[in-house]
């Protein structure tokens, strides 16, 4: 798991592979392949105690720390959430303990500097989640230190969860529920298991060749890692779509969740439960527009065309596409960058039926990545302008996503 083990170091998941970062993605834990404040946390720990242990002057272990630091941000090409990590760390190091300062405060400090250095950082989708997610957490610190460790590991998942969908639903108009019970399993996994073994496979791989134990360890690791994924990606419906909504919604969207946090601060626990659940239920139940609509969707070459009826009659007649066979690597941008962002902005979360009207590769090749993202009830295609290989795999795909594929005869 090489290239799992550098993107847990550095943040890069560029040699990952797609499928693994779509089933990541699908469960909600996507962000913990970017370096976080743990990450930061977890190394200022390997560098500082065995410094301190060496009897060193402080400002030098300070300044070895803070080099460190500096060599890791450019290591991991200066993403947004290790930066902010970073400065506010830096900060902490550099400020005597005379001088009281707010955690609130600290990230103020990160948010000029790098609105400084780059003020087009604010469009960064991971700056938006890492300081919206930050935000939060430092204002309702105070409340999580009366807590137990267990209480605020679930309460910390249930903020960054939360304060998420400020970003995320206006951006990807998705509500991921199950980033809910994800997080509060594989966030301890990644912070407490797999990050220090990471870091400590990739240190002394330097130095000692074949370390068959820990190799062990790492595969064990990372293998019931994989388990637990798959354990999760067979939930159906992970997410919600939610229809685009006007500024003033996203205006009251916004109170609400300060709302709910004010009341999680307050310990009104059974309040934060009931108005969580309507704020979301309301958000997906948002009424799209009723009147029919055709939209001619941008795939390329090929064509894919949306119709939108009343009460949910929904049609999408092909995919467009390049690839649709097994022996080649499948690429979806089309469906992931197009087709898909389009069904969730509009609300959509089921096909009535998607018409196939031909086998070209241009018209329906990307027919396997849009069934297994969004629920489709009938596939129509005509059976006699299809090849057998062809039938067989759609016949295959229906029958695994309980799909009915009829024939226009």
């Amino acid at each position: 798991f090489p290239d799992r083990i550098m993107a847990l170091i550095t943040g890069d998941v560029k040699e990952i592979n797609e499928q693994f970062k779509e089933r990541v993605k699908e469960i909600g834990i996507y962000h913990l392949l970017a370096v976080s404040g743990s990450h930061i946390a977890a190394i200022v720990l390997l560098i500082y105690q065995p410094l301190k242990r060496l009897n060193l002057p402080l400002f030098v272990i300070k300044g070895i720390t803070i080099i460190v630091l500096a060599l890791f941000a450019q290591y991991t090409n200066y993403a947004p959430s290790a930066v902010r990590a970073i400065i506010m760390t830096t900060l902490v190091l550099l400020i005597t303990k005379q001088i009281k300062i707010k955690g609130i405060q600290l990230l103020a400090f990160a948010f000029i500097i790098m609105f400084i250095l780059n003020p087009l950082v604010v469009y960064d989708i991971g700056f938006q989640f890492s300081f919206i997610i930050s935000f939060f957490i430092m204002l309702l610190f105070p409340f999580l230190q009366q807590l137990s460790k267990l209480q605020s590991l679930f309460i910390i998942t249930f903020i960054a969860q939360l304060a998420s969908f400020i970003v995320a639903i206006p951006n990807f108009h998705q509500l991921q529920w199950v980033g809910f019970l994800s997080n509060l399993i594989f966030v301890p996994y990644y912070s407490i298991i797999l990050f220090p073994l990471s870091i400590l496979f990739f240190i002394t791989s330097h130095f000692i060749v074949g370390l068959t134990p820990l190799n062990y360890l790492v595969d064990l690791s990372f293998n019931f890692h994989d388990w637990l994924l798959d354990l999760f990606t067979r939930i159906k419906q992970s997410h919600f779509s939610v229809p685009k909504f006007n500024d003033w919604i996203f205006i009251i969207f916004i109170i609400s969740v300060y709302y709910i946090f004010w009341l999680l601060a307050k310990r009104k626990y059974i309040l934060v439960t009931f108005w969580t659940i309507i704020i979301l239920t309301l958000l997906i139940t948002l009424p799209t527009n009723s009147h029919h609509k055709i939209t001619m969707l941008n795939v390329g070459q090929g064509d894919s065309i949306l119709y939108e009826g009343g009460k949910n009659q929904n049609v999408l007649i092909d995919t467009g596409g390049k690839v649709f066979d097994d022996t080649k690597q499948p690429s979806y941008s089309i469906s992931k960058y197009h087709i898909l962002p389009t069904l969730n902005e509009r609300g959509i979360n089921e096909l009535e039926y998607l018409i196939l009207t031909h086998p070209h590769n241009d018209h329906i090749g990307e027919v396997e990545y849009i069934i297994s993202h969004i629920k489709i009830k009938h596939i129509v295609i005509y059976n006699k302008g299809y090849s057998s290989n062809t039938l067989m795999l759609l016949s295959k795909l229906s029958h695994k996503y309980n799909i009915k594929l009829m024939d226009v005869r």
